[in-house]
């Protein structure tokens, strides 16, 4: 099997994402964010991790910080209320859930899993103010 490209590894995360019922998911940052919305955004990369048989194939690891993103219109306790269960190990709005319930994403990657959080707080995005946390997956392609 050859390597996916970036482009297929985004598409299988963002489909990943899209099970969660009431999540908007994107295979990268949107434009115009409808929240709920969740999208990967790539942190770094390594090649070679492994050495490859053909010339098709070169390992790569990913780390994409997941960044799911809820509305602050209903106040910061609501918005709380909301994105706390997008970021919980367990539940049927769990982004580690929702993700490591295929680690292979369809046969894209050889593994991927969530190894814990990043960033918790307000912010902007395409100059809305929102609530947004971050998730850190490890994604071996």
């Amino acid at each position: 099997m050859s390597s996916p490209t970036l482009d297929e590894v985004l598409a299988a995360i963002k489909k990943a994402l899209g099970s969660i019922d009431g999540l908007r998911a994107h295979a990268t940052e949107p434009e115009e964010p409808n929240f709920p919305t969740a999208y990967p955004r790539l942190v770094d990369w390594a090649y070679d991790e492994t050495f490859p048989e053909s010339c098709d194939d070169v390992p790569t690891m990913y780390h994409f910080d997941i960044w799911i993103l809820v509305d602050l219109k209903s106040g910061l306790q609501r918005a709380q209320a909301q994105l706390n269960p997008y970021i919980s190990p367990v539940g049927r709005n769990s982004i580690k859930q929702a993700l490591e319930r295929d680690m292979r994403l369809g046969g894209c990657v050889d593994w991927l899993r969530l190894t814990g959080g990043g960033s918790y707080g307000t912010t902007d995005i395409a100059g809305l103010r929102c609530l947004a946390a971050s998730m850190r997956a490890e994604v071996h392609a």
